[in-house]
């Protein structure tokens, strides 16, 4: 006969070394976060990412600009090292 494993995982049982309780006054859960990436196994909180995305219209103008930057650089001679 086979054993069956009767034992089920608990996700909440997490190995946190806190070291740094800064991420505790904030979360309700400090596993919790810890399992969403909001806090590091040590206590540090990771800080939010900024929201890359930029609208097309910024991009295109964005774009247009950097295309006339480089003809006045090129016009003028402006950015070559004469060496």
């Amino acid at each position: 006969m086979e054993e069956q494993n009767n034992y089920i995982p608990n996700h909440w049982d997490t190995d946190l070394n806190l070291m740094f309780f800064s991420g505790v006054s904030k979360y309700k859960s400090i596993n919790r976060a810890y399992k969403h990436g909001h806090v590091t196994s040590l206590g540090f909180m990771i800080p939010k990412q900024r929201n890359k995305s930029r609208s097309l219209a910024y991009v295109k103008a964005r774009n247009k600009a950097n295309e006339y930057l480089n003809l006045i650089k090129k016009e003028y001679g402006l950015g070559e090292s004469d060496s």
